[in-house]
């Protein structure tokens, strides 16, 4: 397809000024991580305090290993940290950004 045709069909090789708000704000990543139900879960349960990954578990109902994966997906994108307390105990929390996104709008 030539150029004319591209834009005959509403296609664009390049996006202009005016086609930015149109961009979604989201690393690829941060997508992923918001794609599953079960991060999402993690995300509203991390908004009211952080958590072991014991209560996270017991929380969502799914094993530890799993969760764990869940967890690793979240932090990857920026949504979760660590933050360890004793040589055993250590808490997921939501990062700014995280807290950013899931603010509940009240407007």
């Amino acid at each position: 397809m030539d150029r004319e045709e591209k834009e005959e069909h509403g296609m664009k090789k390049e996006f202009s000024d005016t086609d930015e708000k149109y961009i979604v704000p989201f690393t690829l990543a941060e997508l992923k991580a918001l794609s599953s139900r079960t991060r999402l879960q993690t995300l509203a349960l991390l908004r009211e305090k952080p958590m072991t990954l014991a209560e996270i578990s017991r929380k969502t109902g799914l094993n530890r290993s799993t969760m764990h994966q869940h967890l690793k997906i979240l932090q990857g994108a920026g949504f979760t940290q660590k933050k360890t307390e004793t040589q055993k105990r250590t808490y997921h929390s939501l990062t700014d950004r995280a807290k950013e996104i899931t603010q509940k709008k009240t407007e």
